[in-house]
């Protein structure tokens, strides 16, 4: 589980834009950004149905790991962080412990698919009774939050497409060695942000699809004329804590869990790498 909470939750490079309140510089996180992160998720806390949030004693921990790891993102103003954004290719026991534990798509709590789907380049989601596609490389995308003061200002979106382009590389290094085809975005949804189909608003799945298929065409398969994302979503849970807790590592049950539905958008290269 210790894992599945380092999955979910220096500076090679930055870029900056200008928010109508201040300039936002985004970036990989450093340790010089502990506190502030430690004060957003904070804020985040009351919102507990939305974002994992882990209890306070161990929060400081998990956030030194994360950005140890190289796994962090963040939105800086004023040297304060305003957003969050953890991007990752999932590999090994992490990438073993999301699908058991967190997308419930292997494993002993293994659950059929609730929906099986294709996303076109338009952003129209179409049913399919195909099977689902092999995982291939997976990214993971979570601990996503934004300051209440800092949004409807484009900064999660900026955020994002800067994640993405620092970890190009990277895929494409993974999708060469491993003579892989497929390329997975791993995500959850908590029922708040979702609805039961996922092109209904306020389900994310479509802006997430968006930002991810146009990931793939500057960055992966520049020859591809589309990209068709392979849909496929479980339900899951959230690891939900006691916040006065002083173990990271035993969340509640299921049944005292926020439920989340566990996405997986896979991608198939049309041509050689490039």
């Amino acid at each position: 589980m210790k894992r599945l909470l380092v999955g979910l939750l220096l500076v090679n490079g930055s870029c900056w834009a200008l928010s109508e309140r201040s300039q936002v510089e985004y970036r990989r996180a450093n340790e010089s950004d502990v506190q502030s992160i430690l004060s957003l998720m904070e804020e985040a806390s009351t919102q507990g149905d939305k974002i994992l949030i882990l209890p306070k004693a161990c929060r400081e921990a998990f956030a030194k790991e994360i950005i140890d790891k190289k796994y962090l993102f963040v939105a800086v103003v004023n040297k304060e962080v305003v957003a969050t954004k953890k991007l990752f290719i999932a590999e090994g026991t992490e990438k073993d412990d999301l699908l058991k534990d967190l997308i419930r798509s292997e494993g002993k709590k293994a659950r059929p698919f609730s929906y099986r789907g294709k996303i076109s380049d338009s952003g129209s989601i179409t049913r399919s009774s195909d099977q689902r596609p092999a995982y291939g490389v997976c990214l993971y995308v979570g601990f996503e939050y934004t300051k209440k003061a800092y949004r409807g200002q484009g900064i999660n979106k900026q955020l994002t497409e800067f994640a993405y382009g620092e970890v190009a590389e990277q895929v494409k290094g993974a999708l060469r060695k491993l003579l892989e085809k497929n390329l997975t975005l791993i995500y959850g949804v908590t029922y708040p942000n979702a609805n039961e189909q996922p092109d209904m608003a306020p389900d994310r799945t479509p802006g997430m699809a968006k930002t991810f298929q146009t990931f793939i065409k500057k960055y992966i398969d520049k020859q591809a004329s589309s990209v068709v994302l392979e849909l496929t979503r479980y339900h899951g849970f959230m690891p939900t804590f006691d916040q006065n807790s002083q173990d990271c590592t035993k969340p509640y049950p299921d049944e005292k869990s926020d439920p989340i539905y566990g996405y997986l958008l896979t991608y198939e290269l049309k041509g050689d790498l490039v």
